[in-house]
């Protein structure tokens, strides 16, 4: 289970472009810990091991504040560094989210491992969001719980040890997977642990080749693997645009998940691409890693 280390206030005085927010709660930078990759924490690790563990996520708090009290109203951010024990942070205005097609990701790597046919699929899929090729992929594991459960799976061998798949509609006209509850935090975990997975590189390469047109957000920073998702609100009062990726930094690798409320989705995919450059002026200080 995620242990809390600490929560800090942060105030956010910027506003989001004349963009109106849904029901967005108060801000707060929330710093944890979750388990090494495995579900359990080394509790015998070397003193000098801990203490240095305790000080990269020092080192980074001031850094991650910063692009807390940047963020425009209704945006939310968590970084995690790849590899090891994570520290995930998290900050900004985080109500709990479906993952749209953020969800794709393990998606894809789940239905990679089942059959060896579906590279087609998970190419369109990761890199044009087909949704199309995504129902290719969950039919191929099955779906329905069989489905569901072989997405768990990646995620939780990733690190996230929350995030509950859905087997059957939650909301018509929309994906079954598509409407997973999947919070920041969680899918920053996920994002750090996909990294050093044996078998990563299947879904990491086709999020290095992203189209174009879907490249604001984490797209803006070179080098990341990213994966976007968006989708309208459920009272239709605006729109949920999201996503995670992998960026590189001067000390290693760091997982990234973001979200933003827009009236629409190119409102949306703006906040972002304004967060990634916050993101991007921080990589310096930001705690990141290598897979051991």
């Amino acid at each position: 289970m995620k242990r809390v280390l600490s929560v800090l206030t942060a105030v956010v005085g910027v506003a989001g472009c004349g963009v109106e927010t849904v029901n967005t709660p108060s801000t707060v930078t929330t710093v944890t810990e979750a388990p090494v990759q495995g579900g359990t924490e080394n509790t015998d690790a070397e003193p000098n091991q801990q203490q240095s563990t305790a000080e990269v996520s020092a080192a980074s708090r001031d850094g991650f504040d910063r692009i807390v009290a940047s963020l425009p109203a209704g945006v939310g951010v968590a970084v995690a560094p790849v590899g090891g024990s994570q520290i995930t942070l998290v900050g900004g205005d985080l109500n709990p989210n479906v993952a749209w097609s953020t969800i794709k990701v393990p998606l894809a790597l789940a239905a990679r491992r089942e059959s060896s046919g579906v590279d087609d699929a998970v190419e369109r899929a990761l890199t044009v969001s087909d949704n199309t090729a995504a129902e290719v992929l969950w039919a191929a594991l099955g779906g329905g719980g069989q489905a569901s459960a072989a997405v768990e799976s990646v995620l939780t061998e990733a690190g996230d040890f929350e995030t509950t798949v859905p087997s059957e509609h939650r909301r018509p006209g929309f994906s079954i997977f598509g409407q997973t509850e999947w919070s920041l935090e969680a899918q920053a975990a996920f994002g750090a642990g996909l990294a050093c997975l044996t078998d990563g590189s299947a879904v990491l390469g086709p999020m290095t080749r992203v189209d174009p047109a879907q490249s604001w957000g984490l797209g803006r920073i070179p080098g990341a693997a990213f994966k976007g998702g968006w989708g309208p609100t459920a009272d239709g009062g605006g729109y949920l645009v999201r996503q995670f990726g992998i960026v590189p930094t001067p000390q290693g690798r760091l997982a990234v998940a973001v979200a933003a409320y827009g009236r629409t989705r190119d409102d949306g995919a703006a906040l972002l691409s304004r967060t990634a450059e916050s993101v991007s002026a921080e990589l310096g200080a930001l705690s990141a890693g290598e897979c051991s």
